[in-house]
């Protein structure tokens, strides 16, 4: 997988059997995203699952929020 430098991926459990379910965890390191806009897209295509590339390309909004 592809990854921006900004972004981490992962699954729980990290190990997935056949026809298991897992979730998907994705982390954002805002310190890493200096010049990004606001709020952009992020496409991120997974590794390992079948299909064409557009069933298998996850959508990433992310809003980045001052706190």
């Amino acid at each position: 997988m592809n990854l921006p430098k900004y972004m981490e991926f992962r699954t729980e459990p990290e190990v997935i059997k056949p026809g298991q379910e897992a979730d998907i965890v994705i982390s954002v390191d805002a310190s890493k995203l200096v010049g990004k806009p606001e709020k952009f897209h992020a496409p991120l295509i997974l590794d390992g699952v079948t299909g064409r590339p557009s069933d298998r390309t996850l959508s990433i909004e992310i809003n980045l929020i001052d706190k």
